[in-house]
């Protein structure tokens, strides 16, 4: 009965306010949705790029690394079989010493395994996954695991 009582003026300014109110309570909801679906491809592919550009920026150090061992091994004094594999290790010593934060250990092995570790006394890792793809000319890159010369990963 209150509401036959007010005009129509104000009946109709009440309506407006309220298809207003609906309306941009609605337009504010859709603006979410879209918003969030656009901010959620843009971080995907933003998190993308990132991790393509990590995994170049990996790929470029591991070549880098296995340029640098490839180096290493064509150097005469690891081709030349008058020199032990002792005397082979020790030359690589100066190689860790340029940086001992990257480089744990470079060792030389013999065609049975046999390698000397930094305090002087042989290891044998014929069996490791590694040497077996090196003697047979592949590179080898294995996950972050413990290094059996410093117990460290």
């Amino acid at each position: 009965m209150a509401f036959k009582k007010i005009g129509m003026k104000m009946k109709l300014m009440l309506l407006m306010v309220v298809l207003v109110a609906v309306s941009n309570v609605w337009l504010g909801i859709r603006s979410v949705q879209i918003s969030l679906k656009d901010l959620t491809a843009a971080t995907n592919k933003t998190l993308l790029m990132s991790a393509e550009a990590v995994v170049q920026q990996v790929h470029e150090f591991c070549n880098a690394q296995f340029t640098l061992l490839e180096g290493v091994a064509n150097i005469s004094v690891f081709k030349d079989n008058s020199f032990s594999t002792k005397e082979k290790c020790d030359q690589l010593i100066p190689i860790m010493d340029l940086d001992p934060d990257k480089y744990e250990n470079i060792a030389f092995y013999d065609l049975d395994g046999n390698t000397y570790k930094a305090d002087g006394s042989t290891m044998n890792l014929k069996q490791s996954a590694y040497f077996q793809a090196s003697s047979k000319g592949q590179k080898y890159l294995a996950p972050p695991a413990l290094n059996p010369h410093t117990n460290t990963i």
